[in-house]
């Protein structure tokens, strides 16, 4: 989801500034694969930060749009956000896992009702 202290348009962020932020392999490369498949010219990263929640403040005061999971940004108001597609118009997502060994759950109530709800939560939201 593109990030952002405004509204913008898809078009023009090969000419916005970019935060980049320290994430995992497979999520750099689907932002460089949504990347390039839209535009020619590569992202002007002006910085680079550490962490998705450092990059959001930055975003916050101003500085620079970014791309971030809709996790990160959903509970902030202050944050314009923008929807991401494939070249089919279709939404962006990413798989996510939880593993847990079997006897562990059945040991431990607090671990049970957490994977209980994880697994509530994923079939209201179809996530």
């Amino acid at each position: 989801m593109v990030a952002s202290s405004k509204p913008i348009s898809i078009d023009a962020l090969p000419e916005l500034p970019m935060i980049s932020y320290k994430t995992d392999t497979k999520l750099k490369n689907m932002i460089d694969k949504w990347w390039y498949e839209h535009f020619t010219a590569a992202p002007q990263v002006i910085m680079e930060v550490d962490r998705a929640d450092t990059c959001l403040d930055m975003i916050s005061n101003n500085l620079g749009f970014s791309i971030l999971p809709g996790l990160v940004v959903r509970n902030h108001s202050e944050v314009y956000k923008l929807p991401i597609q494939d070249k089919e118009g279709n939404k962006i997502t990413r798989n996510s896992w939880m593993f847990s060994k079997l006897e562990r759950h059945e040991q431990f109530f607090a671990l049970r009702q957490f994977t209980d709800y994880v697994e509530s939560y994923m079939q209201d939201k179809k996530v």
